[in-house]
């Protein structure tokens, strides 16, 4: 079965490629996603583009006559012509599609029978890639920057995955160096306390009550004669017990790793070596004062950067170094990090150092996630002293719920601050977006049972049969061309790695929905169940459908779809 809205994409992709090619220009299709849109204003037609304006620097023409290029060859396209009613433009280079009406009956029935495949696309097919996200220090609990990564982590890997590729997710635990060194001894000192002997906290120890927890748990566990152990056998118990308590608070939050990734073995491994030589091979490490460096300038950064000291240690940038060649060796072909506020400026060194190590720029991205502001009660929320000065991860669920969570943490894009309203998550109104997405969904399935108490069968319906061309209601139609765009979407998230537009559009679908559903109250002849056993047969189509891309919606966000609320 053809998907309109796809086809439509398609073909006007062709065309802006074969223009591209006449002009001897490259486009950057991600700069055009989505490529369809509904107009503001339905009086514009069913669907709208702005790539003629986008289209103007490349082109090196102005927009409206780039549109006119592209309508004169879409005019000429017979396929189109099958499904288009027309095609104009406005204002300074807009073009509006006016679709057949049997097309938008023809994207309903397209979108039924995909069913849970509804929006699979091959925009990173072929592709493997290792996602890192969240890796947070194992010194110390998941806060809500690590909740905020974390969501916007997991959701990505879905998207990426229905879009075609092999997606590896990783957790990098940094089990080394001087930060694990300073846990063990703040351990220490905190059993030896606890036990009433002499003890000497670091000066840049961990304050945190959760370092007192784990002093406790150790004396529970292995007794009180430990005094005499020396600092890493404290970190290690501490860093094992704190990554078991990531993964469980990970676990409760809906994201699991395929793999935990030790700094440790990097080092035990000799990799550190590795890199450094065949960056020296290939004439981007040079000794000054003693030190080695890193000729980082060459691609950018500001300073060249030092990777061994003069006392022969390596610098964590070096462990960086080699940790991220593993993924390479790994065969993974592409490597996406996201990182925490205040790294934009690590970024120019580690991707010059991935090329200085022959590797392709453009195989290496990083997305930063920026802090979040968490309000309760309309101010900020307290912070937890047992963390020792931090918003916990478990806190914001605990708040909220895993559900609300994740869709609000993901709602903007990843590198602006989120300001988190912690009692507007908690609402069951149309004021939270998340609760008004999950009661679209289960009012679709209230209206199943409704159907079902008038002598209807959600199962033995035959969708195949239904007469659609009786869904003819402005409204109706609306519906249909939104939950066209849904693939599109996917599709968009993938090539950019921006991800807020799903919860966005899962929204504003849900508030045609909503708009549409109490029509009826209203005008008895929009009521979805009705006396006419056809049209409420047409409408139980159309709500499937809708039903359909909500489902798989809210599955890729990692949020629960429920039948009753």
């Amino acid at each position: 079965m053809i998907n309109v809205m796809d086809s439509l994409a398609a073909h006007m992709q062709s065309i802006i490629q074969e223009q591209a090619r006449q002009l001897n220009v490259t486009v950057d299709f991600s700069t055009l996603t989505p490529l369809l849109e509904l107009p503001k204003d339905p009086g514009h037609g069913d669907l709208a583009t702005t790539a003629a304006m986008k289209l103007a620097r490349a082109f090196k023409f102005p927009p409206k006559k780039i549109a006119e290029l592209l309508v004169s060859a879409f005019q000429e396209s017979a396929p189109l012509c099958e499904i288009v009613d027309s095609i104009d433009i406005a204002g300074p280079g807009f073009i509006n599609i006016t679709l057949k009406q049997s097309a938008i009956i023809t994207e309903l029935t397209s979108i039924i029978e995909a069913g849970s495949s509804i929006g699979n696309n091959n925009a990173v097919h072929g592709e493997r890639i290792l996602l890192e996200f969240v890796s947070a220090n194992p010194t110390g609990p998941l806060n809500a920057v690590s909740a905020r990564a974390a969501a916007i982590g997991d959701i990505l890997a879905n998207i990426l995955n229905k879009s075609g590729a092999v997606v590896h997710r990783e957790f990098y635990v940094n089990d080394f160096g001087n930060q694990v060194n300073l846990l063990g001894e703040s351990v220490k000192a905190r059993y030896c306390e606890q036990l009433g002997l002499p003890s000497s906290f670091p000066e840049n120890g961990y304050h945190g009550e959760y370092i007192k927890d784990i002093a406790s748990e150790l004396i529970e566990e292995r007794g009180n004669k430990l005094a005499d152990k020396d600092t890493p056998f404290f970190a290690e118990y501490a860093i094992k017990r704190n990554v078991s308590l990531q993964k469980r608070d990970l676990e409760v939050y809906g994201v699991a790793f395929d793999e935990w990734y030790s700094e440790k073995t990097v080092h035990e491994r000799n990799l550190l070596a590795l890199s450094f030589q065949k960056l020296k091979a290939n004439g981007y490490i040079f000794e000054h004062d003693g030190k080695w460096w890193f000729r980082s300038t060459d691609f950018g950064d500001d300073n060249d950067r030092v990777v061994i000291r003069e006392n022969g240690i390596p610098t964590y940038f070096m462990a960086d170094i080699a940790y991220h060649q593993t993924k390479y060796d790994r065969n993974f072909n592409r490597l996406i990090d996201i990182w925490g506020p205040d790294h934009h400026g690590y970024i120019p060194r580690l991707k010059g150092a991935l090329q200085a190590l022959s590797h392709p720029p453009e195989s290496f991205s990083v997305l930063i996630v920026q802090q979040v502001n968490l309000i309760k009660d309309g101010v900020p929320m307290k912070m937890s002293k047992r963390a020792g000065n931090i918003v916990l991860m478990e806190d914001v669920i605990e708040e909220v719920g895993k559900d609300a969570a994740r869709f609000f943490f993901v709602m903007r894009t990843s590198d602006s601050q989120l300001d988190f309203d912690l009692d507007l998550a908690r609402k069951q109104t149309a004021d939270n977006p998340c609760f008004y997405v999950q009661y679209a969904h289960a009012r679709i399935h209230s209206i199943y049972r409704k159907y079902e108490e008038q002598g209807g069968s959600i199962q033995k319906l035959d969708f195949s049969t239904i007469r659609y061309d009786l869904l003819s209601a402005p409204e109706e139609l609306m519906l249909i061309k939104k939950m066209g765009l849904f693939p599109q979407i996917i599709e968009s998230c993938a090539q950019t790695l921006d991800i807020h537009h799903l919860p966005y559009y899962l929204y504003e679908l849900s508030s045609l929905f909503h708009a549409y559903y109490n029509l009826g109250k209203d005008r008895p002849e929009l009521r979805i169940v009705t006396e006419n056993d056809e049209e409420t047969r047409a409408r139980i189509g159309l709500v499937t459908g809708l039903r359909i891309v909500l489902h798989e919606g809210l599955r890729i966000l990692g949020v629960s779809a429920p039948e009753n609320m």
